[in-house]
């Protein structure tokens, strides 16, 4: 059984709980609807910006994502986080085109 606790209207995130009776156990979840910041993220991503070089945004994530990647080192570790952001599989939170 799967119940809705909460939704946040300004993250994006819904927030459930779900138990089993199966094995007698209770497990929260979290849901993000991150189709906003992938639409803004793909406007920008298309429109031009001539200027190159540091302190560019080249990518917004949501929150929960921030969050996810700072847990597992990625935020902390330049070189994975390049990989992250350069990885097709993670373009629509890419602001930009080009290699970072």
């Amino acid at each position: 059984m799967r119940k809705l606790l909460r939704v946040d209207p300004f993250t994006g995130t819904a927030q459930y709980v779900e138990y089993s009776d199966v094995d007698d156990t209770f497990r929260f979840i979290q849901e993000l609807d991150a189709e906003p910041i992938q639409d803004f993220n793909r406007q920008q991503y298309n429109e031009p910006n001539a200027r190159w070089g540091d302190a560019q945004r080249v990518a917004s994530l949501p929150l929960v994502l921030w969050f996810k990647l700072k847990q597992d080192g990625t935020l902390d570790d330049p070189k994975r986080l390049a990989r992250w952001l350069n990885d097709p599989d993670n373009r629509d939170f890419r602001t930009r085109p080009g290699w970072v």
